[in-house]
């Protein structure tokens, strides 16, 4: 009897103890172990900071197995405990291509746009990092455009939201400037989406 009480006692513990996910979009993310799970479970996109430079892991949930690795632009608070910024994944219906959003600048908008892209007939994923056409404005104040968020991803194209969902964009990723070395929207020249118009 005593020892049942005690394993009651140990499993109320620890299921109290057990992480929470966090929730969209995170401004700190609480732990390494942050994870961005695919709408069907199977994989997770997931930050390590354990050393610089930070990674960006795209991971196989039943065998544990690294599928794709690009480069973060993740930083560390203050106390060197949690990341912070921004992270948004969006992912193709049918796991094609993954796109990782990246906001971790803390001055004008840099983010950094991470596409994974499957390889045809296997499982292993190819990262890259892309610039999509920023939106300018006349507005007075200090930036003059807007950086898109994600709204769709398939293996041909990605919707691009600057304004809201009336002023989106879809862009073949054929046609957008892509690089294998890391990079965040302001180290890649200017281009306006009405060209893509």
């Amino acid at each position: 009897m005593n020892r049942l009480f005690l394993f009651i006692i140990v499993l109320i513990v620890t299921g109290c103890a057990s992480p929470q996910k966090p929730s969209y979009p995170v401004r700190e993310l609480p732990s390494a172990s942050a994870m961005y799970p695919s709408p069907d479970g199977r994989l997770y996109v997931t930050i390590r900071h354990t050393k610089a430079p930070f990674t960006v892991a795209l991971i196989d949930r039943e065998s544990g197995r690294i599928l794709g690795v690009a480069r973060s632009s993740a930083r560390l608070n203050q106390e060197g405990d949690k990341l912070q910024g921004e992270v948004r994944v969006s992912y193709a219906d049918d796991m094609s291509a993954i796109v990782v959003h990246e906001e971790f600048s803390d001055a004008s908008p840099n983010p950094r746009y991470i596409l994974f892209l499957r390889d045809k007939g296997g499982s292993i994923y190819h990262g890259s990092y892309f610039a999509p056409p920023t939106a300018h404005t006349d507005a007075p104040g200090e930036f003059d455009f807007i950086c898109p968020s994600i709204s769709q991803v398939t293996r041909d194209a990605i919707t691009l939201n600057y304004y809201d969902a009336s002023q989106s964009r879809s862009i073949p990723i054929a046609n957008l400037l892509r690089t294998t070395t890391p990079r965040s929207s302001q180290e890649w020249p200017s281009e306006d989406y009405k060209r893509y118009e």
